[in-house]
């Protein structure tokens, strides 16, 4: 007899319980290593700086950040893509200085690649793919796959609002179902 399969949900969520550990662990050699190239007295004050550099940085960046994409969007002085941007730039900041906050010189690097200009936009592009490879797997999809239907015109057979860039309104019948019959 075969052993019963455990579901998915469940490996993920020990692998999600063994993160925070492996983070510490990592942070602590990081330290250790910096500690025994500089010396004790070296590592402390770059780790305070690190948190100083980064509670200003939240501070001024994040939460500043966020009034003014607010502010800007209640004047609708942003546009949508743009917006989004704006607000994802903002949001990579208040986490860029949170990682700075946080002890440890590897979060601090995290940190700054999420803080640089240079750099932010590669990781936006990183994170929002993990995030939208994320989704399709909430929804059992995976990229590239292709949900089957159809779409049903108007009853006189010309095209709807979609035919002139406007929202279809409707549904999707699965395959084999004829349109509806007026």
């Amino acid at each position: 007899m075969s052993a019963p399969q455990r579901p998915a949900g469940r490996r993920r969520s020990r692998w999600l319980v063994a993160v925070p550990p492996l983070v510490v662990l990592v942070e602590l050699a990081g330290i250790l290593l910096v500690g025994e190239a500089l010396g004790a007295g070296w590592t402390l004050l770059l780790l305070l700086a690190g948190a100083l550099v980064g509670a200003l940085v939240l501070v001024r960046g994040g939460l500043g950040g966020v009034r003014r994409v607010a502010e800007r969007a209640r004047s609708g002085q942003t546009g949508g893509r743009a917006a989004g941007r704006e607000l994802a730039d903002t949001g990579l900041v208040a986490l860029g200085a949170l990682l700075l906050v946080l002890p440890g010189f590897v979060s601090d690097v995290v940190g700054l690649l999420c803080l640089l200009p240079l750099t932010r936009p590669l990781v936006r592009r990183l994170l929002g793919a993990a995030a939208g490879a994320a989704a399709l797997r909430v929804v059992g999809l995976r990229r590239g796959d292709v949900v089957a239907g159809r779409v049903v015109l108007d009853p006189d057979g010309r095209g709807g609002p979609a035919d002139r860039g406007g929202p279809v309104q409707g549904r999707v019948l699965p395959p084999g179902e004829g349109p509806p019959r007026p």
